[in-house]
């Protein structure tokens, strides 16, 4: 599919001309808290993609810890009893490569390992994703640690024991990426997060996930057409509450991803933003707080995502689990 060049230039005529009036006011100071309906929108399509499954964001650890939650998983697939205990450098493969020990969706393991003094799993997995529009590179670390009534134990079933519960944390130090679609280029500058998934067994397996730390994302989303250019260096922080994931397969949006059924989180955009337009450079700051609410669709691959900053009522959007994309208000 080819861009479609009339659309290009209206986005560009639209972004220009936001910079513009965005910088105009000679007598503001070189940074101001920018009140702006377009700043708003702007966060919002920030906050959307730190949740897409396939920018590596929010939605992708929530599948991971899905599926890490009944043992591997199919997307991570069932570890091998003889390769339990000690750490286990993966080789590198392709990601189509469906050797049933190391490949997961849109990459591989990298490495596995168990500490029998913590009773934490470590797992580092490697994922790329591209097509005509979107492409995407990220590296995540996790810790993990199975209880049942409080007790750690090394797997989700020992003997007749399974366990209730998943700790999920996310290694801060050992995650990286970066990606881009039609409106935006992100790198990644750091990520961390704990949670703890309560699993509860049935024909329809859930899992319940709260934070015990929360989910911060800081990252740098740089915007240019033509003459003009906007970088954004930003923090976005997300607190889980209560938020419901079905473990099922067959339960999943595209047979891959997880889909939240209900559940909130809570946050805050903070980011410091510099448009050059041409010769003139203007510095603002945003600061949203919002809530993404999972219950408000559940047949599809959206949520709502409630943003303020204008008014008192502020702005509502919807935004894709899957591409992390803004899809309209």
């Amino acid at each position: 599919m080819k861009r479609n060049p009339v659309f290009l230039a209206i986005m560009a005529a639209i972004f220009v001309a936001f910079s513009f009036s965005s910088c105009k006011d000679d007598n503001l100071s070189s940074t101001t808290d920018d009140t702006s309906v377009q700043a708003t929108t702007e966060a919002a399509e920030s906050v959307i993609g730190a949740v897409g499954s396939d920018n590596g964001g929010l939605n992708d650890q929530l599948t991971d810890l899905a599926d890490l939650s009944i043992n591997g998983g199919a997307s991570f697939s069932s570890f091998s009893g003889s390769k339990f205990g000690f750490e286990e450098e993966m080789p590198s493969i392709s990601a189509n490569n469906s050797n049933s020990n190391n490949s997961t969706r849109h990459g591989l393991i990298r490495r596995r390992s168990y500490d029998s003094t913590s009773q934490y799993w470590t797992v580092t997995v490697v994922r790329n994703y591209s097509n005509i529009l979107r492409s995407a590179a990220w590296t995540r670390q996790y810790k993990y640690r199975y209880s049942r009534n409080g007790v750690g134990q090394q797997f989700l079933r020992v003997n007749s024991t399974i366990a209730d519960k998943i700790e999920f944390e996310i290694v801060s130090d050992s995650c990286s990426g970066s990606f881009k679609n039609p409106v935006v280029s992100h790198k990644l500058l750091g990520l961390e997060g704990k949670v703890e998934g309560v699993i509860t067994l049935g024909t329809d397996t859930t899992m319940t996930i709260n934070s015990t730390l929360p989910y911060k994302r800081s990252a740098t989303d740089t915007v240019a057409f033509g003459q003009v250019k906007r970088v954004t260096d930003q923090v976005i922080t997300m607190s889980l509450k209560d938020v419901v994931v079905r473990v099922n397969m067959s339960r999943r949006f595209r047979g891959m991803y997880s889909r939240p059924t209900s559940g909130t989180l809570t946050g805050n955009y903070k980011a410091d933003r510099v448009v050059t337009v041409g010769d003139s450079t203007r510095s603002r700051s945003v600061n949203r707080d919002f809530t993404v609410d999972f219950s408000s669709d559940t047949t599809s691959d959206n949520f709502t995502l409630d943003i303020g900053g204008f008014g008192a009522q502020g702005l509502r959007f919807k935004g894709g689990l899957e591409d992390g994309m803004k899809r309209g208000n």
